[in-house]
């Protein structure tokens, strides 16, 4: 079996899995061996033959999800999010998998969208056998997204703030600076009954 996640050194994201990472379809083995040779080449950065080897599966079975993941996963290892967003997008309706939510959360860090990132992530993570790097990534995005929302929150307007900061607090609950802050902005509104239940 392939790898799940290419080595660091070749990939320029690893958090991008194996595009067939929980796809249930079991393919003809002449298109498990053609995917295994693009999924080599796009690890390797070799895209003209990953993408030869793509045209040949969809040749034989035009509608493998896994081979169109795969032109994603070129496209966001060139970084052209705007190309690997609607193929992924199409996945998400027709055929929803671990794979492609890890593509879709990918896509929407790169475009700084860290609270869909962190949705999709929460998604694969709770799923029994998701990949080691699902777990990675949600850590990282839970300290990102707190960061953002409280960072918001110190600058926002009062009524926008404790908004912000019971967000932070459901990404992070032991967050005690946001606890203590949303109890002052509680205060400040005369909102003593939340103050003393935050």
């Amino acid at each position: 079996a392939p790898p799940l996640v290419a080595p660091a050194a070749v990939q320029a994201n690893p958090f991008l899995i194996d595009p067939r990472t929980g796809y249930e379809t079991l393919p003809a083995p002449a298109i498990t061996r053609r995917f295994d040779d693009a999924w080599r080449a796009i690890l390797a950065g070799d895209d003209t033959t990953a993408r030869k080897r793509l045209d040949d599966i969809r040749a034989i079975e035009p509608g493998y999800a896994p081979a169109q993941l795969a032109e994603a996963a070129i496209a966001l290892r060139q970084g052209r999010t705007d190309i690997a967003r609607p193929v992924v997008e199409r996945l998400l309706i027709r055929h929803r998998y671990t794979a492609v939510e890890v593509y879709a959360a990918e896509i929407a860090m790169a475009e700084k969208r860290t609270r869909e990132a962190y949705d999709f992530y929460r998604i694969v993570a709770a799923r029994p056998g998701a990949p080691v790097t699902a777990g990675e990534r949600l850590v990282e995005l839970q300290t990102t997204l707190f960061d953002e929302l409280y960072s918001a929150a110190i600058a926002a307007p009062d009524e926008e703030a404790v908004r912000l900061l019971r967000e932070a607090l459901a990404v992070n609950p032991g967050a005690s600076a946001a606890r203590v802050l949303l109890a002052q902005k509680l205060v400040g509104q005369h909102k003593y009954d939340e103050a003393s239940a935050d």
